[in-house]
């Protein structure tokens, strides 16, 4: 298999990749192995990959890298997802892990949240496709909250709305991240 490597490439967001479903339904599969996404940048969110609107993102094949890319001013260094989208992980990435080693405001690894004009909520399953390798999420850093992992939330008006962010996760590794708070992960709540 031929590598792919979306690298040192740099935009607003989604320095590497940004697929934003905005009125049909999007499926966008990652596939390995010798796929890397690696040293991009944002000036604002998504070093990595960014999606958002109706967008679900599969990575579940092995050897998937998104590492060393940067969101500067922003959230989600190597993954930011922004509801409704969608993102499943299963691949247990290289020999370092899937989401490694990048940086961001919050979220150095990934940063899940709600569509900041409609609310929608986000969500993120991360589970195992290979019992004796999971799914890791490490090295990561945070200038703010959420090394690892970023949960975000956003003030609304409707007091009987409920605009949050879903994590679903099982056989995973969240190691070795920094952050000012929320080494691993972080819960923003906003009223």
């Amino acid at each position: 298999h031929t590598p792919t490597t979306p690298t040192h490439n740099a935009a607003r967001f989604g320095g590497g990749i940004d697929v934003n479903g905005m009125t049909t339904g999007v499926v966008f599969t990652i596939t390995g192995p010798n796929t890397f996404i690696t040293g991009n940048t944002a000036s604002n969110s998504g070093g990595g990959i960014q999606i958002e609107g109706d967008t679900t993102l599969y990575m579940l094949n092995d050897g998937i890298f998104v590492g060393q890319n940067t969101a500067t001013g922003g959230n989600g260094g190597g993954l930011h997802i922004v509801g409704p989208a969608i993102a499943k992980i299963g691949s247990p990435g290289t020999g370092t892990g899937v989401i490694y080693d990048n940086m961001a405001v919050n979220g150095g690894g990934v940063a899940v949240e709600p569509n900041h004009d409609t609310l929608a909520q986000a969500f993120l399953f991360l589970f195992s496709t290979d019992p004796s390798r999971p799914p890791r999420i490490s090295n990561n850093a945070a200038s703010g909250n959420g090394g690892g992992i970023y949960l975000g939330a956003y003030a609304s008006f409707d007091p009987v709305g409920r605009h949050h962010v879903s994590v679903t996760a099982c056989s995973y590794r969240i190691d070795g991240n920094v952050a000012k708070e929320g080494s691993a992960g972080d819960m923003d709540s906003n009223s």
